[in-house]
């Protein structure tokens, strides 16, 4: 009889060190669990996780749907006590450029915050808005620009921007400007 108490205390014990060590893997590393572990490319996603989301750049122009496909990125310089940042857009024979230029000490862009100016307002010490349709170039073109940072991190960035005003002798509009993962370059 001690045999058999002795098996089942044996079994008993294997069962619950089973149930102790399943228990203990839910709360370690996982795909929902908030934080960049496991060979994750960015919190929760990429390596063991799903993929995180593809790169992407789009926008009405002038009333028109247009994706960058090719090139789209986020480049920032700085020198002189200038802090300049390019967001542009580039597909097939349409791009459109931001160049914002800060003066204020600005070297780092910020969640949440609209970086806007306007022939009224003065968030960036300087803006060009360029846009390319087909073989016509839009330079230095005048208007209001709102630039919004929804997401910075891990070198990438994800936000909205929008542009109206006028240039080369016509009337310009971007709207539903938005950005998703693009990589920053500086």
């Amino acid at each position: 009889m001690n045999r058999k108490w002795s098996m089942l205390l044996t079994i008993i014990a294997a069962v619950s060190l089973t149930f102790a060590a399943c228990k203990k893997d839910k709360g370690g590393e996982s795909c929902t669990d908030g934080i960049l572990n496991q060979n994750e490319e960015e919190v929760d996603c990429g390596g063991p996780c799903s993929p995180c989301a593809t790169p992407a750049m789009s926008a009405l122009i002038d009333g028109t749907s247009w994706s960058a496909v090719d090139t789209f990125y986020l480049n920032k310089t700085s020198s002189s006590g200038f802090t300049s940042y390019q967001l542009k857009g580039l597909s097939g024979s349409k791009a459109i450029e931001f160049f914002f230029i800060f003066t204020d000490g600005v070297d780092s862009l910020k969640e949440n915050v609209v970086y806007k100016d306007s022939p009224t307002t003065s968030g960036f010490t300087f803006v060009n808005v360029r846009m390319i349709d087909g073989s016509t170039i839009y330079n230095n073109l005048v208007g209001t620009v709102e630039l919004t940072f929804t997401r910075i991190a891990y070198g990438r960035a994800t936000g909205t921007f929008k542009f109206t005003g006028s240039g080369g002798g016509a009337t310009h509009s971007i709207t539903n400007g938005t950005f998703t993962r693009i990589k920053i370059n500086g």
